[in-house]
């Protein structure tokens, strides 16, 4: 990829982490193939046992001119922070390829859960397409066009019907300038054709476009997860476009018989030629249809009928403890914060659903973040007592990087409702420290915690505030300091009788270096 100016090119290498990725993870079977690469499995040692991943392996040879857009994935991706949108871990760069190590999906992609079990009911359409209309919203408020949402794209996170959704495959994504983001005409100039034919936004064919091509490819899976079809078809390239550009749409009798007229006319809506006229994404998740309460009544259903089969879909309400947990990470170091953010990524499907529902609890207009008057709600009806300006600042300190924003994050909510006395036991707060101490030197320098910051991507987060923690212990932080630091909220004294109790010699735990 040597064909960047030398500019990008210094950009680039300073992201991207050049340590032999099978130092950390094993590579299992092909998920899928791509133009440019693969996705395989990949597999970590981890406290919970093995740990299972996606990892996204590009031949570098195949995008020797395509290096701004591979930069421009992996920046949306590690960026994109919402509970239906693939989380990214890691990246990595050796002399043949780059990685993307992500969220690994167990459940497969919505087409192929339509053509096994057919289209779905409404209700249950209902439950899809709010996570889809949400994460959508979401996206455009960043300033992120998708420009290839289509069935295959998006994954369901296990087997079960009432699984959660997962946009993937950012490779075609697009990231507003702030000087476009805040026109209305966001970005609608000539740019090139991408997408799937399919699922293509009539004004995509002229190459004038903005966002709202996702809006339109957003309609094309509601009507497809609704009766099985596609709203437009044929076999060949020339007439389906046109048939996009200018057939009228329609719903067949038989497809179409049992469904609403308000579900029809979200899909008319968002399946407008005319993108000037189209419904957006925002606007379908605040429409009556969506909002008829179709989400709580199927949940109530599938813990009835699945009660015993899937106990992480048995929601346990935010509680007294979930709010204390997030006073206290808005007051914990930096280096802690990034420490409870490693270990959200580590841990499995079922325990982040538990934090993930809670969280989808809070986010009552579903837009992805967690505002003064959500939480101040919750906090009300659980007995807080609290100022409009407390609430705020409670905010501003939980997300330090963003305070005029004054809201807080998806992955800030759930390292701060982790239940730390569960999750930071011997061989948790071990795999951590190793996370750090790659080369089983039993110490932590500020060089290490570059290093891991920088494989996720985010070397510039080696801040003053994070290394501060570190020159406290003359440069040099143990395994006893780590735990020390991680256990903050206890006096010393109490700190070291619980060490002593809890910890073993740390030598005896499983290196999760090890492969």
């Amino acid at each position: 990829m040597g064909c960047c100016s030398s500019q990008r090119h210094t950009t680039r290498k300073k992201t991207y982490f050049t340590t032999n990725i099978r130092t950390f993870y094993r590579f299992g079977a092909v998920l899928g193939k791509g133009s440019f690469g693969t996705v395989k499995v990949g597999y970590k040692d981890g406290p919970d046992g093995e740990q299972v991943y996606a990892i996204k392996t590009i031949n570098k040879v195949r995008v020797v001119d395509k290096t701004q857009m591979i930069q421009e994935e992996f920046e949306i991706l590690r960026k994109m922070d919402h509970p239906n949108i693939v989380r990214f871990y890691e990246m990595y760069e050796d002399d043949m390829f780059i990685y993307f190590v992500m969220e690994h999906c167990k459940g497969g992609n919505l087409l192929e859960r339509v053509l096994s079990k057919g289209s779905f009911d409404e209700i249950k359409a209902s439950i899809v397409m709010r996570k889809l209309f949400s994460a959508i919203a979401y996206l455009h408020s960043q300033g992120v066009m998708h420009r290839d949402l289509k069935p295959e794209n998006i994954l369901l996170s296990n087997e079960n019907d009432d699984a959660d959704i997962k946009i993937i495959d950012f490779g075609l994504s697009k990231k507003l300038k702030e000087s476009d983001k805040d026109k209305k005409k966001q970005l609608q100039r000539k740019q090139s054709q991408v997408g799937t034919p399919l699922y293509v936004a009539p004004e995509v064919v002229t190459g004038v476009y903005n966002q709202k091509c996702d809006d339109w490819a957003v309609g094309c899976i509601m009507y497809i997860v609704l009766c099985s079809e596609p709203p437009f078809f044929s076999e060949h390239l020339k007439e389906l476009l046109q048939k996009i550009q200018f057939k009228p749409l329609s719903f067949p009798q038989e497809e179409w018989k049992g469904i609403s007229q308000d579900c029809k006319q979200i899909v008319q809506g968002l399946l407008q030629k005319d993108p000037e006229k189209r419904m957006t994404c925002s606007e379908a998740l605040n429409s009556d249809w969506a909002k008829k309460g179709f989400r709580k009544p199927l949940q109530i259903k599938i813990n009835q009928k699945q009660g015993n089969i899937n106990q992480s879909n048995d929601c346990t309400p935010v509680n007294t403890s979930n709010i204390k947990g997030l006073k206290r990470y808005a007051k914990s170091k930096q280096f802690k914060r990034e420490v409870l953010r490693i270990l959200i990524n580590q841990l499995n499907d079922k325990q982040i659903d538990k934090l993930s529902q809670k969280f989808k609890e809070l986010d009552k207009d579903e837009d992805g973040f967690i505002t003064p008057q959500e939480l101040s709600q919750i906090m009300a009806k659980l007995g807080f007592e609290t100022t409009k300006n407390e609430i705020e600042q409670l905010i501003r300190n939980t997300n330090p990087e963003e305070q005029q924003a004054l809201q807080i994050k998806y992955s800030q909510f759930l390292a701060a409702t982790l239940d730390l006395k569960q999750y930071l036991n011997k061989e948790r707060l071990w795999s951590l420290f190793r996370y750090f101490d790659v080369q089983d030197k039993k110490y932590i320098t500020k060089e290490d915690i570059q290093q891991a910051l920088k494989r996720e991507g985010r070397e510039e987060m080696a801040s003053d505030k994070i290394l501060t923690d570190l020159m406290m212990h003359d440069g040099k932080m143990t395994y006893k300091d780590f735990c020390q630091l991680m256990h903050d909220d206890m006096e010393s004294d109490q700190f070291f009788e619980h060490f002593e109790k809890l910890h073993a010699s740390p030598e005896k735990h499983r290196s999760i270096s090890k492969t």
